[in-house]
């Protein structure tokens, strides 16, 4: 064989073995690309609104909010300054709700919550704005929170059992 078609073998051997890295580049550059979309998507999911409220206040109402939409009451991890409801759709797809106390610019200020709704993995904007909007009612209305929330924070309802449904009412004669 001639050194001429060493170098070609030479030449082709070099171009298929940087085509091979070129491929694996572009592959990590796209695989990562993926990610970063899927983590941009994680992070929209997530809605929030500022209501103005007590902290106490606050978790009552959407609690409140949660019951009067059929969700069951979930479990609350209550706290000063930071507060997490879990609760789940019939579909058992997690509802993640977390208030937080924003910080006062004076002592006489009216006190502010955010409160932040992830419905799923990748968020349900229409869920959430359903939520928000009787969390809103909850808060607006002057009758104290008619929703008693169970005292053990144990959640009542799981993807295994249905929701209860009352009966049916009898019929007319």
């Amino acid at each position: 064989m001639c050194s001429a078609h060493v170098r070609w073998y030479l030449l082709a051997f070099l171009a298929l073995s940087q085509a091979g890295c070129l491929f694996m580049a572009t592959t990590a550059v796209v695989g990562g690309g993926a990610a970063g979309v899927a983590g941009v998507a994680y992070v929209r999911g997530k809605l929030t609104q500022t209501f103005t409220a007590p902290m106490d206040k606050a978790q009552a109402a959407t609690r409140a909010a949660l019951h009067d939409l059929g969700f069951p009451e979930g479990t609350l991890r209550p706290g000063s300054s930071h507060s997490e409801i879990d609760s789940n759709t019939s579909l058992g797809e997690g509802i993640l709700i977390d208030i937080d106390l924003e910080k006062q610019s004076a002592p006489v200020d009216e006190p502010q919550v955010r409160i932040s709704i992830r419905v799923g993995t990748f968020g349900d904007a229409t869920l959430s704005r359903r939520i928000f909007d009787q969390i809103e009612k909850r808060l607006s209305s002057n009758e104290p929170t008619s929703f008693a929330p169970n005292p053990s924070g144990i959640v009542t309802t799981s993807i295994d059992q249905p929701m209860r449904q009352t009966d049916e009412p009898p019929l007319a004669k």
